[in-house]
């Protein structure tokens, strides 16, 4: 994990791998971030792989609940082919850019 801080504001990156068990049209990850943010940090997030020919689109980035010191968002993604169901290796680069706070937001 990547973090750059400048004052109260930190942006924090990393690369995730997304795992699937079985064939899905469907692959989630979860984003953990050892920060609690004043407001929703901007979230960008891109989802790539070097073995599978399916591409992978983000159609969720939830919130979770926060956990005992961390921020987790879960990321959603859907292949575009409904049909191309695999249980490939795909990656998530992700970026959050928020203003830190010192207590979780309800």
């Amino acid at each position: 994990m990547y973090q750059i801080q400048m004052g109260n504001t930190i942006m924090i990156a990393d690369r995730v791998k997304m795992l699937a068990e079985e064939k899905s049209v469907v692959k989630q990850f979860y984003v953990r971030t050892p920060h609690y943010f004043k407001d929703r940090p901007v979230v960008t997030v891109t989802v790539s792989t070097e073995v599978a020919t399916a591409a992978y689109v983000v159609f969720s980035v939830e919130e979770s609940k926060h956990a005992t010191g961390e921020t987790i968002f879960k990321v959603s993604t859907v292949t575009r082919d409904v049909t191309e169901a695999n249980n490939e290796e795909y990656w998530c680069d992700y970026v959050l850019i928020g203003e830190l706070s010192d207590v979780p937001r309800d």
